[in-house]
């Protein structure tokens, strides 16, 4: 897996303004969305989305969104990855689904099962509600 680096003057400076922050307009580059499923098998002895940890923090600031799905079995040693501990504690939103019960508690909630593409949302600024997930038909031939 090969990822884009991103330049260190991406990051907005002292001159860039709370309100200019909030709305974004200082911003001129890309939104860059990064997708990784199975994170548990690509996050092996070499982590590819460690470049990435720098940004993490103004990772909304500078065009760049994060998804992470991972297996909820061996969660506990999730919690020791620098990315998904970074993410954790910069409040990323986050979904679980279902979960062996057996499992820490993750996210702040007790893992179980729920039905298919269904569980709570963990939001900063909504707290913890119920979502549905849904799949789109792909328009590509798999």
């Amino acid at each position: 897996v090969e990822l884009v680096t991103l330049d260190a003057d991406v990051v907005p400076g002292p001159e860039v303004t709370p309100t200019a922050l909030r709305d974004r307009s200082w911003w001129q580059g890309p939104e860059l969305h990064v997708l990784v499923d199975d994170y548990e098998l690509v996050a092996t002895t070499t982590n590819p989305l460690a470049p990435l940890l720098p940004y993490l923090a103004q990772a909304r600031d500078v065009g760049l969104h994060l998804y992470v799905a991972r297996r909820a079995g061996g969660a506990s040693r999730a919690l020791l990855d620098p990315v998904l501990g970074g993410m954790r504690e910069l409040n990323f939103p986050a979904v679980l689904l279902s979960a062996p019960r057996d499992e820490i508690q993750l996210l702040g909630l007790r893992p179980g099962p729920h039905p298919p593409g269904r569980g709570p949302l963990v939001h900063r600024r909504w707290g913890t509600v119920p979502i549905q997930l849904a799949r789109q038909a792909s328009r590509m031939p798999v």
